[in-house]
């Protein structure tokens, strides 16, 4: 009988009325402290991306450097070498014998060209 009293009248409207508003009042700062989360969230959300690109970046750039450090331990017997190649006697030595074995041409312009800068075919 009680709670059917309760049920229909205006003092149980109020009452409701006041405890949605206490409730109310109560969950504000929850919702408050929730806004505030989420936009947290949202920074860090940013600040991953941001870090996420940089790694990618990094990454990239040390497997230029990989490449890199590879192709010059490969190369570094051809540049250990260099001195012996380009040594200026023995390539002195090495045209000279070119030039002495190269045919003297009396009319170069009969011969098919030099091999080199020379047009292949005959102009006459």
């Amino acid at each position: 009988m009680l709670a059917s009293f309760l049920r229909n009248t205006a003092f149980a409207k109020r009452l409701k009325a006041a405890a949605r508003h206490e409730v109310a009042e109560a969950v504000r700062p929850l919702h408050k402290e929730l806004k505030r989360l989420n936009e947290d969230v949202g920074r860090l959300h940013a600040v991953l991306r941001e870090t996420n690109s940089r790694v990618e970046e990094s990454e990239r750039r040390a497997t230029l450097l990989a490449q890199a450090a590879r192709f010059d331990d490969e190369r570094r017997n051809v540049f250990d070498r260099l001195p012996d190649l380009l040594n200026e006697e023995r390539v002195l030595a090495h045209v000279r014998r070119a030039i002495a074995a190269a045919p003297l041409q009396s009319d170069p312009a009969t011969t098919s060209g030099c091999r080199i800068c020379c047009p292949t075919t005959s102009t006459r």
